[in-house]
């Protein structure tokens, strides 16, 4: 097994992918390997000794290629420790009503995934991506456009969940001659 952790993400907009790139700074600065791809285009996980998956909520579901990820690689998943991060424009303006709803309608994943931590993290949103009839319905529910990540959110969830992904190795201890 390699030292490298995977870090796979979905992403509509290419700011999930923006968000995991951050977090292979982070661990990439803690002196861990990573690799970091579309979860679409992982083929095996075998060697990695950790695994972090990202995608937004759309409509409150993970992305389809995050979902086809963790049923692909399931088996290889469960012998490593894994992380998730879900990007949402709810976490722009958190309150706990929304929070607690976005926990609520991620729970199953998460609990399939079983993550050793998750990390909420605002988006991005640009009118311009969006279709006629999404980009209304979006200003009618005052949904806001603009871009909310938050580096220093990103890093600090990168820096605190990088030891639960790479426990120490312990040595056996040794006789006395």
């Amino acid at each position: 097994m390699s030292d490298k952790i995977l870090i796979a993400y979905a992403t509509k907009w290419g700011t999930t992918g923006s968000i995991a790139k951050e977090i292979a700074g982070v661990f990439r600065e803690g002196g861990v390997a990573c690799d970091v791809r579309p979860a679409h285009e992982v083929e095996s996980i075998e060697g990695y000794r950790a695994v972090v998956l990202g995608s937004p909520v759309y409509h409150g579901h993970l992305l389809g290629p995050a979902e086809t990820f963790r049923q692909r690689h399931g088996a290889a998943l469960a012998k490593v420790p894994r992380a998730l991060f879900i990007v949402s424009l709810t976490m722009a303006r958190p309150s706990k009503p929304a929070v607690e709803k976005l926990i609520q309608r991620t729970r199953r994943f998460v609990e399939e995934f079983r993550p050793a931590d998750v990390g909420l993290f605002a988006g991005a949103l640009d009118y311009a991506n969006l279709g006629f009839f999404t980009r209304t319905l979006m200003k009618l529910m005052h949904i806001p456009q603009g871009d909310f990540r938050k580096s220093e959110i990103v890093r600090k969830w990168a820096k605190d969940v990088l030891p639960r992904l790479t426990p120490p190795t312990v040595s056996p201890p040794s006789l006395p001659s």
